[in-house]
């Protein structure tokens, strides 16, 4: 079987490729975020494939004209094809710069519409904003990673053929197994946000174990639904798919 980490910090990580390789025997694919230019800068002078850059919502504040240029010239110049980690949170410690946020959030998928490029969205209690906004926007592929909104919210998203990321805590938490029930497998993807909780790519299979328990359908099937996800919205093509 073939699995996915569609959002993985591997930046974090002192030694990011090794991580990749040791996950790549295991069968593991990872999409590695970043959450500013030096994260992005890092993983890229590491030579990590699956490469998206981004701005987490958490530093909107800090973010100024030639930091959006940066990104901007980036996927001009095919350097990268992925956008994220990028997008909206609404948590206390971050909503008096909901304003700001919006404004970058809005001048990063003007570029991501520009060239086409699929984005990787932070919507922690700011899911309804985060597709109200996507809607005026169009040509790229939407993940909402590790999606906690309502069944409601999940319902405007599958509509609008967003991607739902699934992260571990499906092992212990009553609705995110209720949003898994409610997602149809052609839109979800697994994802271990990694290092947070300590989770890891390796926590990836048990995701995918527990998917396939709640929908009643097997292991492998969910793998190879959930990697043809992957491949997807990543734009890729891949001899795994009929594995």
């Amino acid at each position: 079987m073939r699995f996915c980490d569609a959002h993985c910090h591997t930046h974090v990580y002192t030694n990011p490729k090794d991580l990749i390789r040791y996950c790549e025997k295991s069968g593991i694919e990872i999409l590695s975020v970043t959450n500013d230019k030096e994260s992005y800068k890092y993983c890229k002078n590491k030579g990590i494939p699956n490469l998206a850059i981004g701005i987490h919502p958490d530093i909107a504040p800090k973010i100024n004209e030639k930091d959006l240029e940066f990104i901007e010239n980036e996927i001009k110049n095919d350097s990268c094809h992925l956008i994220g980690e990028i997008g909206l949170d609404y948590s206390p410690k971050n909503i008096s710069s909901r304003n700001r946020q919006i404004e970058v959030f809005k001048i990063i998928l003007e570029i991501a519409e520009k060239y086409r490029t699929p984005v990787n969205v932070h919507s922690y209690r700011a899911v309804k904003d985060v597709i109200e906004i996507l809607d005026s926007y169009k040509n790229f592929h939407v993940l909402l990673h590790w999606f906690t909104g309502s069944l409601t919210e999940l319902r405007m998203a599958i509509d609008r053929g967003y991607l739902v990321g699934v992260t571990p805590s499906i092992l212990k938490s009553k609705n995110v197994r209720k949003i898994v029930l409610n997602t149809p497998i052609e839109n979800i993807l697994t994802e271990s946000d990694s290092p947070v909780n300590k989770w890891t790519p390796l926590d990836i299979p048990k995701v995918v174990a527990k998917i396939a328990e709640i929908k009643k359908i097997s292991m492998k099937n969910v793998s190879n639904a959930v990697y043809n996800n992957f491949i997807r919205y990543t734009k890729r093509k891949s001899s795994y798919l009929n594995e």
